[in-house]
């Protein structure tokens, strides 16, 4: 125990002494390393891989904002334009997060204009799904989330652990899918209503935490949207406490690490020099998710839940 004290003891120490510019992109230069996945396109995945390693490896890149145009560039040519269509949402968002932080180190401010450039960031996202959801009737009928714990295997444990789904129910749902997707070609499987036929299998309590996941995250989203495109004076650390909620209790259950790695990360930009304890807070955070999200851990938390 002494040793894991003493361990946190001085993590605790370089985060919260680490200038809060070079922090940020620090991590922002790990998610480019460690974020490309199978559907990852390969010219994206081994260019700013190797540009990212660049800048571990050569301090002298990482507050040069050539260095940042040139990751930015390559990765909205790819993600943005070339592969659009099959590009991840959290792909465009790491995207335009480059961009922004190459304009930043070429503004005369670099801090204050990566604050302010991840404060709007984070707002306009949180922004944007909040007005897709507000206007989509699959999402306020619950639809969405009801159709997702049924098949969606990033979500099984949740609905396992709260709705009564079982591993036989998610592999015979994601087997019917399958065939129904070959032959409903061009349909929306969700306004078919494919759980309401018969077809899917589903755990009791399903349509009540659907519901509830539905609202929840359109009253924190939206809340989220507020706090973050009001005038920064205001709620200045509040906005940050609920942000740092936010990614903890939806990114590691729905494994969507990529996307809450981002928003910390911009969220991360808009601190304070003097909020210490909110750089050492969104750190702690980038890391949990990373941890919590991968080998055993998950599982066994959401075991230890069920008994």
């Amino acid at each position: 125990m002494a040793g894991l004290k003493d361990a946190w003891t001085d993590f605790r120490a370089t985060i919260e002494t680490m200038d809060p510019v070079d922090l940020t992109l620090r991590l922002t230069l790990l998610i480019l390393i460690v974020s490309p996945g199978p559907g990852e396109h390969w010219i994206v995945a081994i260019t700013t891989g190797l540009l990212a390693m660049a800048g571990v490896l050569q301090p002298a890149l990482l507050r040069s904002r050539r260095y940042w145009f040139l990751i930015a560039a390559v990765m909205l040519s790819v993600n943005a334009v070339y592969n659009w269509e099959f590009s991840d949402n959290h792909k465009f968002l790491i995207s335009f997060w480059c961009l922004a932080v190459a304009c930043s180190l070429s503004s005369a401010n670099p801090r204050e204009a990566l604050a302010v450039n991840g404060r709007l960031l984070v707002g306009l996202c949180f922004l944007f799904a909040t007005l897709w959801k507000l206007t989509s009737s699959t999402y306020l009928d619950s639809s969405m989330f009801h159709l997702l714990l049924l098949t969606d295997s990033r979500f099984f444990v949740l609905g396992e652990t709260f709705a009564g789904m079982t591993p036989d129910m998610l592999q015979y749902n994601q087997l019917e899918l399958s065939g129904l997707q070959s032959t409903l070609v061009g349909t929306n499987l969700i306004t078919k209503g494919v759980w309401t036929t018969g077809v899917l299998q589903a755990g009791s309590g399903v349509p009540g935490f659907a519901l509830f996941l539905t609202w929840w995250t359109l009253l924190i989203e939206g809340l989220l949207a507020v706090v973050f495109l009001m005038p920064a004076r205001l709620l200045p650390r509040w906005r940050h406490v609920i942000l740092l909620i936010f990614a903890v209790t939806t990114y590691p259950p729905s494994n969507v690490i990529q996307f809450g790695w981002v928003l910390l990360v911009m969220g991360l930009a808009a601190c304070q020099p003097e909020d210490r304890r909110l750089r050492l807070g969104y750190t702690a955070a980038f890391l949990f998710i990373f941890i919590f999200s991968t080998g055993g851990i998950r599982d066994a938390y959401f075991h230890w839940l069920q008994q």
